[in-house]
């Protein structure tokens, strides 16, 4: 999972997200906690696609890790 920060937007987005598929990484979780969002991404045919996404208080869920999940809400839970 990465946490994005506000910084090199189109580094996780774009790049970090090239380098993940090139070395097969099987999922790849993006946060942005500025807009409370979590994107999920699966490797298919060695490319990514978006398996999951949520928003605010939705729930997030893996393809890889069997039964895990996951509510936004702990995730930008106010420390």
């Amino acid at each position: 999972m990465w946490r994005w920060y506000g910084r090199g937007q189109a580094r996780d987005y774009i790049e970090k997200k090239e380098d993940y598929e090139r070395f097969g990484v099987q999922e790849y979780w993006l946060v942005d906690p500025r807009n409370e969002v979590v994107l999920v991404y699966v490797l298919e045919n060695s490319k990514y696609r978006l398996f999951s996404s949520a928003e605010e208080q939705d729930i997030v869920r893996s393809s890889v890790l069997a039964g895990f999940e996951t509510n936004l809400k702990e995730i930008f839970a106010e420390e």
